[in-house]
């Protein structure tokens, strides 16, 4: 059961990959790097506070069904400790652009509401074959031509066999276009 479980996880990556692949060889990739802080309900992970910093490339910013893969450092901040950190592999999929949006109130600068769905594989630095997975869903994601900005992000954690292990939310999350 634990192999169909990844099997159905990486073929889910590999499509998704293959739909985005046009885009990348076009030249429409734009790169990002982000940071955030959150925490996980789960023995998945320590309980902790964490620091996510991840740099990602995306297929066509501003389109709807955007693609992005994402590589991620996890940094339990609260109580710091570098030794329990996680390592991850993200599939991010932004959904649509929505320029008249209720939450628009929220920036003095023209935002369009961007929400986000992301699938990532997380493993502790000390043994990367100890796969954790996260599906989580940023509602509230706006862009604003130089970055995106998140507020709670919810996500669900599935041990090793995909099995349902708990939940995480951020609170805040900031990414910011290199080019």
């Amino acid at each position: 059961m634990r192999r169909l479980h990844r099997a159905a996880f990486l073929l889910a990556a590999v499509l998704l990959a293959a739909g985005g692949a046009g885009a990348f060889a076009a030249g429409n990739a734009t790169y990002y790097y982000s940071v955030s802080l959150g925490s996980f309900s789960s023995e998945s992970f320590m309980p902790a506070e964490y620091s996510d910093l991840s740099a990602s490339i995306e297929s066509a910013k501003g389109e709807p069904m955007n693609i992005a893969f994402s590589m991620h450092y996890l940094l339990p901040v609260n109580p710091l400790s570098f030794e329990a950190s996680y390592a991850g592999l993200g599939l991010d999929l932004t959904l649509f652009y929505l320029q008249k949006h209720p939450l628009s109130w929220l920036s003095p600068r023209k935002t369009a509401l961007a929400p986000m769905a992301s699938l990532t594989a997380f493993a502790p630095v000390t043994d990367l074959r100890d796969l954790r997975y996260t599906l989580a869903f940023s509602p509230f994601r706006l862009y604003a031509g130089y970055g995106y900005f998140s507020l709670g992000t919810f996500s669900f954690v599935f041990d090793a066999g995909f099995l349902p292990a708990g939940w995480g939310v951020k609170l805040f999350e900031f990414s910011y276009l290199v080019f």
